[in-house]
Formats: C-alpha cells, sequence, structure tokens
C-alpha cells in the first residue's frame, strides 16, 4: 500500500542490521505508520546510515522511538514510544523515483555544532533588552539611562 508523502506518527515494529553498498553499519526500521485517527495505514522501512557524522543522528533518531541507549545488539525499548517520521518521493541514483522514509530525533539535537550552557547566558543576555521591547523597537545602546526620561 502507497502512503502519500508528508508527517506522520509512527511506532517502531522491528529491525534488522546490515551494510549499505559502501559496507558502512545500517539499521532498517519497519515504522508502523499511523493516521490522524491512530489506525496503522501500513509499514514502511527507514533505513539508518551508521558511517562518520551520520551515527550520531542515527541513534537520536532511535532514541526517538523509544530505544534505551543502552545497546545496539538489543535495541531494548524500540517500538515503546510512538514517534514522528516522514515520507518524501524522491529520485535515486539511478533516476528512478522512489519513497524514502526519515525518522524525526525531535529536540534531541538540532544543530551540528550545539551552544553550550555558556554560550546560551552569553545569546541570552546579548538580546535580553530587544525581549521585552515592542516588536521592531531596537533596544537602547548600552549605558543608555532612561530615568531622567518624564514618561
Amino acid at each position: 500500500m502507497t502512503i502519500a508523502d508528508g508527517f506522520y506518527q509512527c511506532r517502531a515494529v522491528r529491525h534488522s542490521y546490515g551494510w549499505t553498498g559502501s559496507q558502512a553499519e545500517s539499521v532498517g526500521v519497519v515504522l508502523e505508520v499511523l493516521g490522524p485517527d491512530g489506525k496503522t495505514l501500513g509499514e514502511q522501512v527507514a533505513f539508518l546510515n551508521f558511517s562518520g557524522q551520520a551515527a550520531t543522528y542515527s541513534l537520536d533518531k532511535l532514541r526517538s522511538l523509544g530505544w534505551d541507549g543502552v545497546s545496539l545488539a538489543k535495541m531494548d525499548g524500540l517500538g515503546s514510544v510512538v514517534g514522528r517520521c516522514s515520507a518524501k518521493t524522491e529520485p535515486d541514483q539511478k533516476g528512478n523515483l522512489r519513497q524514502r522514509w526519515d525518522i524525526y530525533a525531535g529536540p534531541a539535537r538540532m544543530f551540528k555544532n550545539e551552544m553550550t550552557a555558556a554560550e546560551i547566558e552569553r545569546f541570552a543576555k546579548r538580546f535580553a533588552p530587544k525581549q521585552n521591547a515592542p516588536q521592531g523597537a531596537d533596544a537602547p545602546p548600552d549605558g543608555f539611562d532612561d530615568t531622567g526620561i518624564p514618561f
């Protein structure tokens, strides 16, 4: 059954281990795709690549589906929570159209280079004057004292 491109809720129902064409480790996760009413629309496979930087994101994707993060060999917890997935039809390397399924890791990791706690504090302090200002208003310059303004 073909499921239309879009965003869905999903649950991992089983998985398998294998190798990509370039001999990188990979995990195929069979997803039970859920409709807006929570009923099953069908099953699809999302392939997670574990080469280089992709490994970090693949681990986050497994965690978003309930994996406890302890052992890739056991995958305890995988499928215990409903996650988010998407389908997109695109050409493969030979130009044939195929539907690609992806798992969203959610807030676990959004940026390759995330801010440290100290960087977040500097960021928040830098924009603090603008946070309560009317939309489009510029923040006063550093050192500006408005205590003498009568309104």
